[in-house]
């Protein structure tokens, strides 16, 4: 991948309202199964530039999978982590053990065969440990967005709810989130300039906002952390599951 747009797309995840809330709602999430006697191992596959490992790395072991060498390149330089290059479902490296929590955060969406990368990610976690996973939400909103963005296909509860249980898991939480934003998300199709822009390759990427609008807009949408250990909300831009291997598989 070009250097420029990496630079460009670790920016975002460093700056970014959207990256930033949807990283306070992940550490809300997996808090609870972090014990502060050991440490947790935690791999992210599609880690990108690392950003969301970064939150993890005092207490924790973090292990990072990302299919291109730029990013990976990245992620070791400025983050600090350890990154392996690899991609699902098929091309993962051998010999990483097993985590107790691993991530695919707005990955399933770019891997054609997504039942076997959960059936790979399966294996990857100790019996008893945690798979968290976002994805778009709502077919009808597919875009240019979407295809431009290398994207299979959004979806809907159901279809994430029958993914995860078709291949072994127990789902404890599934729920849309993005939901105080939902309104405006689904207008963008026609008020995509407004937040949108053009990338290196034609690629479509989020603009940064001015600092004040990007804060107040980062603190909207992670208010959602409150609720989602509790709540489920009916509606919004994407999904978040949670869901465990169990002991005795």
């Amino acid at each position: 991948m070009d250097a420029s747009y990496v630079d460009v797309y670790a920016e975002l995840e460093e700056k970014h309202w959207w990256w930033r809330a949807r990283r306070s709602i992940l550490v809300s999430i997996l808090t609870p199964f972090l014990s502060s006697e050991s440490r947790a191992r935690i791999l992210e596959i599609g880690c990108a530039s690392g950003a969301n490992l970064s939150p993890f790395l005092e207490h924790c072991d973090v292990v990072g999978i990302e299919p291109d060498d730029s990013f990976v390149n990245h992620a070791k330089a400025r983050n600090r982590i350890e990154v392996h290059q690899g991609s699902l479902p098929d091309e993962l490296p051998n010999d990483l053990g097993t985590f107790d929590i691993v991530l695919a955060l707005d990955v399933l969406e770019h891997v054609q065969e997504d039942a076997a990368a959960c059936a790979a990610i399966r294996k990857l976690l100790r019996p008893g440990g945690h798979f968290l996973v976002t994805v778009p939400a709502n077919p009808w909103m597919w875009s240019e967005f979407d295809e431009l963005n290398s994207h299979y296909r959004r979806y809907t509860k159901a279809q994430v709810k029958d993914l995860l249980v078709d291949s072994g898991f127990a789902l404890e939480l599934i729920s849309y989130f993005n939901f105080f934003f939902f309104g405006p998300i689904a207008a963008g199709r026609t008020l995509t300039p407004l937040f949108l822009k053009r990338g290196s390759k034609n690629r479509i990427v989020p603009k940064i906002p001015p600092r004040f609008l990007n804060e107040i807009f980062e603190w909207i949408f992670a208010l959602e952390r409150h609720w989602l250990n509790s709540f489920t909300f009916p509606i919004g831009g994407s999904l978040i599951s949670l869901a465990r291997r169990d002991m005795d598989t």
